[in-house]
């Protein structure tokens, strides 16, 4: 049978509306048409859907790197608050000693280092003229007496020196 000679098929027209009368042929390349339109829309479309996706993922990822970010500076504060605080106590503890020990407003200064590990070292300097006349064997005594004063933490150490 020729080409547009078959049975006619009744089409509507999306775009105005309309019913017309086609050959099978025509119908079959309309069809077809549309079909390859819809195809192109839909490459495109998949692109469009993947960057969205792609977007998406972005956001989720940041937001969850932002909040366990926001949870270790949280552990941060913490861990500064407890070591702020033991190191007060620390310093109260060696001024109570220095003056049971009779050298009553003593010069103390504690100094901190923290390694990039963690790693705390504290060295304690302690000034007064009773202890500039110690003996020797007596300065160091003293001195180890006010580094075993220092709170136990396995990232810190504590070394005690006279100023002089």
């Amino acid at each position: 049978m020729p080409q547009g000679t078959g049975p006619k098929i009744r089409i509507m027209s999306e775009q105005s509306g309309r019913v017309s009368r086609r050959g099978r042929g025509e119908a079959e390349r309309s069809f077809r048409m549309q079909k390859e339109g819809i195809m192109r829309r839909s490459w495109t479309d998949q692109i469009l859907w993947g960057m969205a996706a792609i977007v998406l993922a972005m956001t989720a990822a940041l937001c969850i790197v932002g909040s366990i970010r926001s949870q270790a500076a949280d552990t941060q504060k913490v861990r500064e608050a407890y070591y702020e605080q033991s190191e007060r106590e620390y310093l109260s503890r060696v001024r109570e000693f220095m003056e049971e020990q009779g050298y009553r407003n003593s010069g103390i200064t504690l100094n901190r280092v923290v390694d990039s590990d963690g790693q705390r070292s504290y060295k304690v300097l302690v000034h007064h003229g009773a202890l500039d006349r110690l003996e020797e064997a007596a300065q160091e005594e003293v001195l180890r007496q006010i580094e075993d004063l220092g709170f136990q933490d396995a990232d810190c150490i504590f070394t005690a020196r006279i100023l002089r």
